[in-house]
């Protein structure tokens, strides 16, 4: 909620858990202009050890859903995805 608080601040379009591709995506931000527009998959692990394998699920998931389908056909020319996983105070990024 944080970062989709963040983001509709700065004057994105802002989606949560939105059907995308052959799933439902964690955040979906799109630029106004249709340009740009950013995945964001994210996972929680209950184990420090286990944020690797979080870290690998979410960009599989991105992959394997293909989130990004629906941004191509709506225009979007420039998408950027990432998968996180977090672990109390400790956080992985991934960009695919």
């Amino acid at each position: 909620m944080i970062l989709d608080g963040f983001f509709t601040g700065q004057k994105h379009r802002v989606h949560s858990e939105l059907e995308a591709g052959f799933g439902r995506s964690d955040l979906i931000v799109k630029d106004l202009t249709r340009n740009r527009a950013l995945i964001l998959e994210l996972k929680h692990v209950k184990k420090d050890e286990k944020l690797e394998n979080g870290l690998k699920e979410a960009c599989d998931q991105i992959k394997a859903n293909q989130y990004e389908s629906g941004l191509i056909f709506d225009g979007y020319t420039e998408i950027h995805k990432y998968g996180m996983a977090f672990y109390d105070k400790q956080c992985l990024v991934k960009e695919l």
